[in-house]
């Protein structure tokens, strides 16, 4: 499963193509871009909160908190890192033309943008995938303050 989340904010993509307009090799540029990214995610992660708007993270439900994983009840983790495996499995990429944090956990589409009981169809036993409701916990985007530390890296690599 591949999904894409693009940011269009109008700021970022005039300072992009004035970039553009004045260098060939935009990879440096959105290497640290593309770093600027991965803090974001992460800062989500640690936060528990969406990185746009910085509204907190839907609560696990009290079946889901009770639920023991590793030794631990979930209730008594942050959300979505009780083995860390999502929260550490996105990687920045970039190149000359763009700047993203990917990663390959399948589990990070749903929780990006939820997913209604039974969506994903039903077990052998008749038994809706997910059981219940998962609420959208979005990791992905970014902040007013992300987008002002992307146009200051346009400027700074503009004046080079």
């Amino acid at each position: 499963m591949q999904f894409d989340i693009q940011i269009n904010d109008e700021r970022v993509l005039d300072a992009l193509d004035g970039y553009l307009k004045r260098s060939q090799d935009l990879a440096p540029a959105m290497e640290i871009i593309s770093g600027v990214l991965a803090d974001a995610t992460d800062r989500a992660f640690i936060n528990q909160q969406d990185p746009e708007s910085d509204a907190p993270w839907a609560p696990l439900s009290p079946h889901t908190a009770d639920r023991i994983v590793n030794g631990k009840r979930r209730g008594e983790t942050p959300i979505l890192q009780v083995t860390g495996i999502l929260a550490q499995s996105f990687r920045p990429e970039w190149g000359s033309d763009y700047a993203l944090v990917a990663t390959n956990d399948i589990r990070a589409g749903t929780h990006q943008f939820g997913a209604a009981q039974g969506e994903y169809g039903q077990t052998e036993n008749g038994r809706p995938i997910p059981f219940g409701d998962i609420p959208a916990r979005r990791m992905l985007g970014i902040s007013s303050e992300d987008v002002s530390e992307i146009l200051e890296i346009f400027a700074l690599h503009m004046s080079n």
